[in-house]
């Protein structure tokens, strides 16, 4: 967990020319107050956080790896001083006047919508208004130094630019508001997008579209090392409230502060409150800060954890709740295997009845100015180096049925830093009888990102450069990747292929759903059909499953279906692992009328209940 207690003091080793940062715990010297205060709560949910609920990646809990790459997420930062520390803070150091993180990377314009991005799930604006991050610094500045000040970008396009149509706040100063014992420290700083100070520009809201990137830039200084702890785009949620009540305080203001550190160390402002006696009520209402803009941060904004409150009375004096710590319990996040768009009836499976699992040579027809080639434990690792490298699935003379397959899913990871300027872009080719030169459809470029990702592309409506509808049709015959357009050296490992399409079962048959979840056992995940992916306008409920309680899938002997599994693969051994590590309920769908459905989860920790959506509909035929 993350550790509040961390300070930079930044010491220069005479002599030597040598910086250090020490990492000091600060001890309170506050006297003990007079009052008691006691925490309503010992549990509260963590709140619907944006890149949580929606991308089902939390901010800053990717084992390290920005996401998708450090190029994507990372700017004008020196790389080779990028650190993730023991306890998760994300260490870095300016090279310019203007480094940026950019919270949801937008994609750049004519490029394929592939992974969990902003241009594929961009944000409700109406939904998610209350951005919070915790920053720390190694000085401390002063109260109007711009040098030390942030601003915040969206874009509603997909491009990494500034547009009229997009928007920035004001400068967010580091305005320290809680205890902190030593100069620099650290800041749970919040921001109110849809309070914005009149001289921001922009509006945040829905228009011209939802936004699809966010920015944060956040110092306008060269040189300068800082750490990052955790980022939370959240609703303005004022029903999840911790109630803090205290009693025999003198009179006067009374402080309430949250703390990772330990009750009286190193707190963070979340509101106060005059009288001897009461009960503060927070999250129930927004309490200012230092502006309009900047309200206090709510429970919401505060990432999963253990936490200690604390109140400062009008003297100075420290009351411990009685009942501390307590913990904000992170929201169970659930994720389809089956139905996906992996999941369904694939073309070499089915058809060749020889998957593209790339474990012997066969899996690839032919390939054209790739240096090296090695099949090993079912990789593929090849290295190119320009012109035109590429490779070539084999179809074993068979044709492509458009209008069955078209889910093209290949999971790769690129051995080398992302250089954006040497064509770290991927393609798809396919083309027909009459061959490259007569009738070839040329997909538009892809971006390549390091370590190892899922690419999917829907060919049905994947922008093309040469074609201008209906690209995806009739029988190709030949069906080719181009892996980068990089003149560099590159190594890639290639690890599967797969061509598949919607799920289907006949009336009456037994669909496993396969799934994976972070909720702990006993937690219960109740099932639903839906024509559509919007709870509020109606579900079907297909049944509940409680974790931990095995339940094998007692497949139909009748219903017409093709479940992709390596246990019923008929070639080599396919190295995908899609249900691995996943939960399974089974569907009998004898009471389901005849329709295109997807598949949704309620899941219920007993402390928070999150909702999710399939990727793709299954039909009952």
């Amino acid at each position: 967990m993350y550790a509040l207690s961390k300070k930079f003091i930044l010491i220069a080793l005479a002599g030597l020319g040598l910086m250090v940062f020490f990492l000091v715990k600060a001890q309170s010297t506050a006297a003990a107050s007079p009052a008691n205060l006691t925490l309503g709560k010992n549990v509260i949910a963590e709140g619907d956080d944006f890149n949580t609920r929606v991308i089902g990646i939390p901010w800053w809990n990717m084992n390290g790896s920005p996401y998708p790459d450090y190029f994507a997420a990372v700017q004008n930062t020196d790389r080779n001083l990028f650190n993730v520390t023991a306890d998760g803070f994300w260490d870095m150091k300016s090279t310019t006047l203007d480094p940026s993180i950019w919270l949801l990377w937008s994609s750049i314009a004519e490029t394929q919508r592939v992974l969990r991005q902003g241009d594929t799930r961009p944000i409700d604006a109406n939904k998610y208004k209350l951005l919070s991050y915790y920053m720390c610094m190694d000085e401390a500045p002063g109260p109007t130094d711009f040098d030390w000040a942030a601003n915040i970008f969206w874009m509603y396009d997909r491009a990494p630019h500034d547009d009229p149509n997009n928007g920035r706040t004001e400068f967010i100063l580091f305005k320290q508001q809680g205890l902190f014992q030593n100069d620099g420290d650290c800041e749970l700083i919040t921001y109110d997008l849809s309070k914005p100070a009149s001289w921001a520009t922009g509006t945040w809201n829905n228009s011209p579209n939802k936004p699809q990137g966010l920015r944060l830039d956040p110092i306008n200084q060269a040189g300068l090392r800082y750490q990052i702890g955790w980022v939370r785009l959240t609703t303005k949620d004022l029903s999840n409230v911790v109630q803090l009540s205290w009693a025999g305080a003198p009179a006067g203001e009374n402080a309430f502060y949250l703390s990772l550190s330990g009750c009286g160390q190193d707190g963070i402002l979340v509101g106060k409150q005059n009288g001897t006696n009461g009960t503060f009520n927070w999250g129930g209402q927004i309490q200012p800060g230092f502006s309009n803009s900047h309200p206090l941060p709510l429970p919401e904004s505060f990432e999963p954890g253990t936490y200690y409150a604390y109140m400062k009375d009008s003297s100075g004096a420290v009351a411990c709740a009685a009942n501390n710590p307590f913990k904000v319990s992170a929201a169970p996040i659930l994720d389809f295997q089956k139905p996906s768009f992996q999941s369904g009836p694939d073309f070499a499976t089915v058809e060749l009845n020889n998957p593209w699992g790339l474990a012997q040579p066969s899996d690839i027809a032919d390939m054209f100015s790739i240096t090296s080639a090695m099949f090993n434990d079912g990789i593929l690792k090849i290295t190119v180096q320009g012109p035109d490298p590429q490779l070539s699935l084999n179809l074993r003379a068979e044709r492509i049925d458009t209008s069955k397959y078209f889910y093209l899913s290949y999971r790769s990871k690129m051995n080398s830093m992302h250089l954006p300027g040497a064509g770290w872009v991927q393609r798809w080719i396919w083309w027909y009888d009459g061959g490259p030169n007569v009738d070839h459809v040329t997909a538009q470029d892809m971006l390549v990102y390091e370590n190892w990702h899922v690419y999917t592309i829907d060919l049905r409506t994947a922008p093309t450069e040469n074609c201008g509808g209906n690209c995806w049709s009739g029988m190709p015959s030949v069906l080719r990747h181009d892996p980068l357009e990089n003149f560099f050296p590159t190594s890639i490992d290639l690890d599967y292929f797969l061509l598949t399409g919607n799920e289907s079962i006949n009336k009456g048959g037994q669909f496993p759903i396969y799934f994976t979840t972070t909720a702990p056992n006993n937690a219960t995940v109740k099932f639903y059909y839906d024509t559509d992916t919007n709870p509020a306008n109606g579900r079907t409920l297909i049944g509940t499953k409680t974790l931990g309680l095995t339940e094998l899938p007692t497949l139909s002997t009748t219903g017409n279906w093709s479940i992709f599994l390596p246990s019923v693969s008929t070639a080599d051994p396919l190295d995908i692992d899609l249900y691995s590590a996943s939960e399974v309920f089974v569907w009998n769908t004898s009471n389901v009328p005849r329709n295109t459905f997807y598949i949704s989860a309620d899941v219920d920790d007993g402390i928070s209940v999150t909702t999710w959506y399939s990727e793709i509909p299954i039909t009952i035929k």
